[in-house]
């Protein structure tokens, strides 16, 4: 943001200018912000949601240089993302060399960061005092069920239940389970969601938690490896679906048109469900309302075909941070998306971002 904000500063005269704020627009759930100066009065309009961490920096008059809505927007959109990502933070490369490094879970009760390497079908932890290490093995492939030989067999997406136990989704033995002890070297599993309508799930791949119990999970066809990623013959579900575990135990498919659904969450007040397609010809970010009777009015929340021109990488994981904001790996890096589908800005990394995570108070984002 800041390389851009200095080039939009450089193409203008520069003259100081007062930007005031002339109330909320309650019709268009918008903020007016006029920006006076000798030459030209401009106006923008400022999403509301955005405005309270914007009034507690900078009160209600803002002094910035700038002449042209543009450079107004680009100021104040860089303060609001300071909010999340300080000018300050630097990427810190903690283990290289990994293949499909994923499900990124920092783990308060071992002060650790847990990460799955799904292709050696291992967990490893990361913390502070001891670095890199093994934590589990096997963790996603016991042998229990048929898998293709040159498949991803590890386990993906991890999430802690209410209780506080492991819940894993298992490409090689294509379930999502709890996970019973915590002996590296011999795991227990036991089996929360191994079929559905009698025939074995694809390889189970993120999962989330609602408030109430219920377990959302997609379930693509990547534990069957990308060379047979559509043409696997263990392949027994006729769809890649989405799910849900009720509480109760009944799994109901809920979405069974997308072809290779692949990150989920779930915004904070538990009305919404996320979905993320890794399918480049397909590269949406989708989003339902959470209701009664399941999940309905399904839309768009970002398309990210415009990025895909410029970027590489695809929609993997996200997760939901606690100011609403989205944060989901992309093409570019982690991209920060409002709950109102606005793309604010873009973490840039080196290699194609799988998943991201927070630790417990938000101050150091995993991926």
């Amino acid at each position: 943001q800041k390389s851009s904000l200095l080039t939009c500063r450089q193409c203008f005269l520069m003259e100081k200018s007062v930007l005031q704020v002339s109330g909320r627009n309650t019709l268009e759930n918008a903020y007016k912000i006029t920006s006076k100066s000798k030459l030209s009065t401009h106006t923008v309009q400022i999403p509301y949601h955005m405005y309270p961490a914007l009034s507690n920096t900078l009160g209600l008059v803002f002094h910035v240089w700038s002449l042209v809505e543009s450079v107004v927007v680009l100021v104040l959109l860089r303060i609001y993302i300071t909010q999340f990502v300080s000018e300050n933070s630097r990427i810190e490369l903690l283990v290289d060399s990994l293949f499909l490094a994923e499900g990124p879970l920092w783990l308060d009760k071992l002060n650790s960061l847990l990460f799955t390497q799904a292709a050696a079908n291992k967990i490893y932890t990361w913390n502070n005092d001891s670095g890199f290490a093994l934590f589990m093995e096997p963790s996603g492939y016991t042998g229990i069920v048929p898998a293709e030989p040159d498949g991803i067999l590890g386990s993906n997406g991890m999430v802690l239940d209410s209780n506080g136990d492991l819940i894993l989704a298992q490409h090689g033995d294509r379930r999502v389970v709890r996970l019973k002890n915590w002996e590296n070297n011999s795991p227990v599993f036991e089996t929360l969601a191994g079929s559905y309508n009698d025939k074995l799930f694809n390889s189970p791949n993120d999962l989330v938690y609602a408030d109430n119990g219920d377990l959302y999970f997609t379930d693509p066809p990547y534990g069957f490896g990308l060379d047979k990623l559509l043409t696997s013959e263990l392949k027994e579900q006729p769809v890649n679906g989405v799910y849900k575990l009720s509480e109760s135990g009944e799994i109901d498919l809920l979405v069974d048109d997308l072809s290779l659904p692949n990150g989920i969450a779930i915004s904070n007040d538990n009305k919404t469900l996320y979905v993320n397609s890794s399918d480049l010809e397909y590269p949406f970010i989708t989003k339902f309302d959470i209701t009664e009777n399941g999940l309905e009015n399904r839309a768009i929340f970002f398309d990210g075909s415009e990025l895909l021109k410029t970027s590489e990488g695809w929609f993997d994981g996200l997760k939901v941070h606690s100011s609403g904001n989205i944060f989901s790996t992309g093409p570019g890096g982690v991209l920060i998306i409002t709950p109102e589908g606005k793309h604010l800005a873009t973490i840039g990394t080196t290699s194609n971002a799988l998943n991201c995570a927070f630790d417990k108070d938000e101050s150091y984002l995993l991926e």
